[in-house]
């Protein structure tokens, strides 16, 4: 038997892991005195997960627009 899977419990667990994420980056730069090579890489990966939860956001928003 398939097991069913619930793509929109899937898509808000995975906007919710990386919105958690980018806190906890934000968190470490704040709490630990880091060299400028690596607050630029923890920074690019807060980009990083910044862009993906965007183009997140409007994949979205075109799947609501076309079920209208």
């Amino acid at each position: 038997m398939e097991k069913h899977i619930d793509h929109k419990e899937c898509w808000n667990e995975l906007s919710t892991w990386i919105s958690k994420s980018i806190t906890y980056l934000k968190e470490i730069e704040k709490e630990q005195k880091l060299d400028d090579d690596s607050k630029l890489r923890l920074r690019q990966k807060e980009l990083n997960y910044q862009n993906t939860l965007q183009k997140m956001r409007e994949l979205e928003n075109i799947f609501h627009s076309l079920k209208e």
